[in-house]
């Protein structure tokens, strides 16, 4: 009020007549609302950036499978017997 040149009474007659219970409950609600939206965003760029990465390692493993010329079933089959847990083999 300081600041419009005018006392604080003077702000709350001519200002916040326009500001009724509805207006405050709906400028809160769509606060509300929006960190909602922020959170959800949030959530859905991890969930994203996690998929990318997931498919930033399966490319790399593809790459690689192809450029390797050993790593056939034989070859696959036994890395699978080596990661295999004594007592499971």
């Amino acid at each position: 009020a300081d600041n419009l040149g005018h006392t604080v009474d003077e702000h709350t007659k001519t200002y916040q007549r326009w500001f009724g219970i509805e207006n405050r409950k709906k400028a809160f609600g769509e606060v509300i609302s929006q960190k909602s939206t922020i959170e959800l965003q949030k959530n859905e760029i991890l969930a994203l950036r996690m998929e990318n990465e997931k498919l930033r390692l399966e490319v790399e493993r593809l790459k690689f499978s192809e450029n390797s010329p050993r790593m056939n079933a034989e070859a696959t089959s036994s890395w699978s017997y080596r990661c295999t847990p004594v007592g499971m083999r």
